[in-house]
């Protein structure tokens, strides 16, 4: 497994910089598709100058403040994503700069290919390792844990409730123990109430010397 995360690294690394190597410009691609689109849209904001760095930027009944020297916008997108927003791109063109020249240092080519400047080294096959003279690792010590141990195996999501099957009463004859009388139970039940008599039961065990049977005086 960690032979196959090494190859899988190194052939990542290798990607990585022949992608950064055609990249079109400056700026990482994903980022300038982004501020391509913030651009477009701040054709619908107005940036009015507030004095110093500040400008507030507006539409209909929506206004944001922005900052271009602290490079802040109060929609907060500018500050959590590190891309001029819509409403600091209205900003910036109103003094006549680029948005590009705000985009971070870590947006760059430059440092994207600093990132992926190390090289794993190469090693040899499994063949060519040197055994290993060591005891090999063990086992943790099987612990048993208090309680009492369960019987049921765990159940998947799918296969439902872990509980114990009941037994569907639907489509048995009940019998009225008031009355004796079948298809209804003694709380709806009408009639009189009947004596139920009970059978006598078989003698169990062994026959007695006397003859009478077992159990009776």
């Amino acid at each position: 497994m960690l032979e196959s995360i090494r190859v899988i690294v190194m052939e990542r690394m290798n990607v990585m910089r022949r992608l950064a190597e055609n990249w079109v410009g400056d700026i990482a691609p994903n980022i300038a598709r982004t501020l391509e689109r913030n651009k477009d849209h701040h054709k619908y904001w107005h940036a009015i100058f507030a004095g110093g760095f500040e400008f507030e930027v507006g539409h209909k009944n929506e206004a944001f403040k922005v900052n271009e020297q602290r490079k802040t916008c109060s929609c907060r997108m500018w500050q959590l994503s590190g891309i001029p927003c819509a409403h600091a791109c209205s900003a910036i063109f109103t003094i006549n700069k680029s948005p590009e020249n705000y985009i971070p240092a870590w947006f760059k080519k430059e440092m994207y290919m600093r990132t992926y400047s190390a090289y794993l080294r190469p090693v040899g096959g499994i063949t060519s390792w040197v055994p290993n003279q060591l005891n090999k690792p063990l086992p943790p010590v099987t612990r048993i844990m208090p309680g009492r141990p369960k019987r049921k195996r765990r159940r998947a999501a799918h296969e439902g409730s872990n509980s114990g099957v009941r037994i569907s009463k639907v489509g048995a004859s009940m019998t009225c123990s008031k009355c004796l009388e079948p298809g209804h139970n003694k709380r709806r039940c009408t009639n009189n109430p009947k004596e139920n008599v009970v059978k006598a039961s078989n003698s169990v065990g062994r026959p007695r010397k006397d003859g009478k049977p077992s159990g009776a005086e």
